[in-house]
């Protein structure tokens, strides 16, 4: 006899296989573009921010917008002729514009950028 749910089953994994393995490809590639951070170091913002991504190991391009004209210009730019800084922008296109703590880590994570730290009752 012919055993149709093994074969279900076995395509099923296959697929499934397939999903994730395209998944990982493109994620590692949006992960092999940097995370541009703009700001300046004498804002109060900036170093929290920065704080926060050097502790939880997300990677990013510094670039002082004090040092680098163009890149103050792009943060104009970007956030309609205000320097509004810390300025980050993700592998994604995707922006955050002073963000709180908060917002930062849910949108590293949301993109796979940082892992989710256990639960306090996990440990």
């Amino acid at each position: 006899m012919y055993n149709f749910a093994y074969t279900i089953r076995l395509i099923a994994a296959t697929i499934e296989f397939l999903l994730k393995d395209k998944e990982i490809n493109m994620s590692e590639n949006e992960a092999a573009k940097p995370v541009k951070f703009y700001g300046a170091m004498w804002c109060g913002d900036t170093r929290r921010a920065r704080s926060w991504c050097d502790a939880n190991n997300l990677a990013y391009d510094w670039i002082d917008v004090d040092k680098d004209k163009d890149a103050e210009e792009l943060v104009k730019s970007i956030n309609n002729g205000f320097r509004s800084i810390p300025t980050i922008v993700f592998p994604d296109g995707s922006k955050l514009v002073e963000p709180s703590t908060r917002k930062l880590e849910e949108h590293a994570l949301h993109l796979g950028l940082v892992q989710p730290k256990p639960a306090s009752n996990d440990i």
